[in-house]
């Protein structure tokens, strides 16, 4: 954190422009908050919140053999006990926000969530309960303060009827606007000896390409009541990312991975063409993998979309040019196989002989429908928007187009997360986001549209209604 002796406000007053937050986190009180489990979602829920992880409670020989991963720990600001409070008690978190220097904050759970994401259909009521309870929890208690702060209810989605159930609940009974779910599920494989999913027997469903479900109603919903999907899921547990001592290693990008599952997912399965006013925010990895994936995805279009996969399609070898050359060079090839065939399928391997009409679709972009790159890259920025912390580098990224190769931003958003332990001064945080600006990263226009002109084009999504009586519905318009 800077050693700058000013504050967020500093910067609010020089740049002019309203600052919004688009992933701020509150602490739960927690007695508060088990009152609201325990009558609402019942003492099997209850449990869950306050039994400690099995790893503390396991042996260093048990942790080998079961492979428990190290779960994250010592995650809050505790050098700072004002900013503990604050992002446990609302009040003051209204009180200090000129402080900081930011007019409006999307608020996300820090102990509360959790249990959306168990599997199966036996922890379905402790799915729907947990949710019910949190988002209960955090309406009643930030109600009051609206004008400066929204928190995100949070919505399970290991199916579409537990998502659209809550999402009805959250909005039209509690009347929260931002969605916040984690992007995938964990299912197990019905058949893990003949998987190739993984070594553990479950597979990422990210609830778009190739999902267990179809999830479009959820995603229509989200249309029709003009409500913000946002994702916040983790990957701690995927792939490498499962050190059984060590909390960094996990915890270093698995927000970006999570977030690519489902971006790339909600991109390729076609979420974008069938919803193309419907956005998406992807909290907390940050915009460097974004850059990534778009042009990743440019480059693989451009050579094996529709118009070019039958290129290579072996099909076209000219056997008879082949073989011809197999005569000329073959004998200079050395050691073995100089009287294996020179031409024909059989000199490749088995997975390039199979039949057409056993290779299944050719098309990986099929479900997009696109026919341009420009047309490619307008729809991947007009769709989504990217959360980064204060003190990620490749925020300007986002802007350089001779970087990116766009004709457009990619739209990243200032999101601070403040209550959380990489920010142990909350009133410094838009200051490190200046701090582009000062180091030649970013320019004055690409820092209004990082702190103001994206986080409210986004937040604008969910309608006039999020901005009544708020500190922005003049100026976010």
């Amino acid at each position: 954190m800077s050693e700058d002796s000013r504050v967020g406000a500093d910067i609010r007053s020089a740049v002019g422009h309203p600052i919004i937050d688009c992933d701020g986190h509150t602490l739960e009180h927690f007695p508060t908050f088990l009152e609201y489990v325990r009558e609402i979602a019942g003492e099997e829920t209850l449990r869950l919140y306050t039994q400690v992880p099995a790893w503390y409670e396991a042996s260093e020989q048990e942790r080998v053999d079961k492979r428990l991963v190290r779960p994250p720990w010592w995650v809050i600001p505790s050098g700072n006990t004002t900013d503990v409070a604050t992002a446990m008690f609302p009040a003051l978190l209204e009180e200090r926000l000129e402080q900081f220097g930011i007019d409006f904050t999307v608020l996300f759970p820090t102990f509360g969530a959790g249990p959306e994401d168990l599997p199966g259909p036996e922890m379905q009521e402790i799915r729907r309960g947990s949710c019910r309870a949190y988002n209960a929890y955090q309406a009643e208690r930030y109600r009051p303060h609206a004008a400066h702060m929204t928190p995100a209810a949070r919505i399970p989605v290991h199916t579409p009827d537990e998502a659209i159930e809550e999402i009805r609940y959250a909005s039209e009974v509690l009347g929260l606007k931002v969605m916040m779910m984690t992007g995938h599920a964990r299912r197990p494989v019905s058949d893990p000896t003949a998987s190739s999913a993984g070594d553990f027997g479950s597979w990422v469903d990210n609830l778009t390409l190739d999902s267990l479900y179809d999830y479009d109603p959820v995603w229509a919903l989200c249309r029709e009541q003009k409500l913000l999907p946002c994702f916040h899921g983790a990957s701690a547990g995927w792939g490498s990312k499962v050190s059984i001592s060590n909390y960094m290693f996990n915890h270093i990008g698995k927000f970006a991975t999570a977030n690519e599952a489902i971006c790339k997912g909600l991109f390729m399965g076609g979420v974008t063409r069938r919803f193309p006013d419907l956005k998406f925010g992807f909290l907390e990895g940050g915009v460097g993998w974004a850059v990534n994936l778009v042009n990743d995805l440019i480059s693989h279009w451009d050579k094996r979309s529709d118009a070019r996969i039958r290129e290579y399609d072996p099909a076209n070898i000219d056997w008879a040019a082949f073989g011809e050359l197999a005569e000329r060079y073959q004998v200079k090839n050395g050691g073995r196989g100089l009287a294996a065939p020179t031409s024909g399928l059989s000199v490749l391997p088995p997975r390039l002989q199979v039949p057409r009409d056993a290779m299944g679709p050719l098309d990986d972009f099929g479900h997009t429908d696109i026919g341009s790159v420009s047309e490619f890259a307008a729809r991947f920025t007009e769709n989504f928007y990217f959360g980064c912390e204060a003190d990620d580098r490749m925020n300007g990224l986002a802007f350089d187009r001779t970087l990116t190769g766009l004709d457009s931003d990619v739209k990243a958003v200032f999101s601070s997360d403040i209550g959380h332990w990489d920010v142990p001064d909350m009133a410094k945080v838009v200051v490190e986001a200046y701090e582009l600006v000062e180091d030649g990263l970013l320019d004055a226009e690409g820092f209004r549209k990082f702190t103001f002109d994206y986080p409210a084009e986004l937040l604008r999504s969910c309608g006039d209604e999020l901005f009544v009586g708020t500190v922005l519905e003049r100026s976010a318009g």
